[in-house]
């Protein structure tokens, strides 16, 4: 795949963070390793997904709307719960529905208790398209992942969880709840 691979690149960021440590000696190197770590990997992460869905004139953004939509039982959300869901920004999600609408992926409509809430519904070519992805979305995410066994993965995942809710909380203007790591 021709997408640019950030993460390859992590011994370089770690040395030149423990420069600027040389020079601040209070600085946590590890868990701002860490930091661009994660960056890095989201990055390499979606440009892996864009290179996977761009055969089908899609990116990573566009794919994630269909999934949502397509995981609901009736095929429907209005634009604010897809903000949440498939975290995106109000504009992008607005950009993202215009171009899955002009290719008849999913179609807009008005909202019956309110018609000034627009519903978007994934139409049968965008749950087709969906399910034609989804043994590729699978493989792929078996082949990213692959080196970790099962408990990693849980593991990694309520570790990512826990600083989700971190950063959650952060935003929210909380002070972060200082967990103990079991």
């Amino acid at each position: 795949m021709s997408y640019p691979v950030w993460s390859s690149s992590i011994e370089r960021v770690e040395a030149g963070v423990r420069r600027v440590a040389e020079r601040h000696g209070d600085l946590p190197v590890e868990l701002l390793v860490l930091s661009r770590l994660l960056v890095g990997l989201g990055r390499d992460l979606a440009a892996n997904a864009d290179e996977l869905f761009r055969e089908h004139d899609l990116n990573e953004s566009d794919m994630r709307v269909l999934m949502q939509l397509f995981g609901r039982e009736d095929g429907t959300a209005n634009a604010g719960d897809l903000v949440a869901s498939a975290a995106q920004s109000p504009a992008n999600i607005t950009r993202i529905a215009d171009s899955l609408v002009e290719r008849g992926l999913i179609t807009r409509q008005p909202g019956v208790a309110d018609r000034r809430c627009v519903l978007l519904r994934i139409t049968r070519r965008g749950e087709h398209l969906v399910r034609s992805m989804l043994p590729r979305v699978s493989e792929h995410a078996r082949r990213t992942f692959g080196a970790l066994g099962p408990a990693e993965v849980r593991r990694l995942t309520a570790d990512l969880r826990r600083i989700a809710a971190t950063l959650a909380e952060i935003a929210a203007g909380e002070k972060p709840s200082e967990e103990a790591a079991p």
